[in-house]
């Protein structure tokens, strides 16, 4: 059997244990660098946040003369809202689905809750469909008055449909 020598110490062992001190040596001044920029920013940080503190204070000041005078058109705002919420939207649509006929399509409704009226875009299979719709809204109690505003034959469909347009006002003691 053969004799096995290893040699775990060589030459370079010195050259190796300076290059090891001195990137030991370069870490720990990158270390020390930035612990240094993490105090500044951490200073500058605090200055920031009391500049901010500072500017809040000022802004509250102002806007509190501004607030009492900036409340008059919010307010008006949230009267709108309430005036549409308050909409018997429920009795609308009943009145609205009890009307319908398959020979009738609703395309669009535009309530105007100020005004008590509401607008309806409608198209009908014919003249009579459309007669028909017109006197069964009128028949029912929520609505005070329907008029007829505008019709139009589309002729460019071979069925030649009719689309109106009706402006009704809803009864005030339905609508409340």
């Amino acid at each position: 059997m053969r004799r096995i020598e290893i040699d775990f110490h060589n030459g370079r062992t010195r050259r190796n244990r300076a290059v090891g001190w001195l990137l030991l040596a370069i870490g720990l001044l990158i270390g020390i660098g930035l612990v240094n920029q993490h105090n500044k920013l951490q200073v500058e940080q605090q200055r920031i946040k009391m500049s901010l503190a500072q500017q809040d204070e000022r802004q509250q000041k102002l806007s509190s003369n501004a607030d009492a005078r900036g409340l008059e058109p919010q307010l008006q705002g949230a009267v709108v809202v309430i005036e549409q919420l308050s909409f018997p939207w429920d009795k609308l649509f009943h009145a609205l689905e009890s009307s319908m006929s398959e020979d009738v399509a609703l395309l669009s409704v535009m309530p105007d809750v100020k005004g008590a009226t509401i607008t309806l875009n409608v198209e009908a299979r014919d003249w009579s469909a459309m007669q028909d719709y017109i006197r069964r809204l009128g028949e029912d109690k929520f609505f005070s008055d329907v008029h007829l505003v505008s019709h139009q034959i589309q002729s460019a469909d071979p069925q030649r449909p009719v689309r109106f347009v009706l402006l009704c006002t809803w009864a005030s003691s339905e609508a409340k």
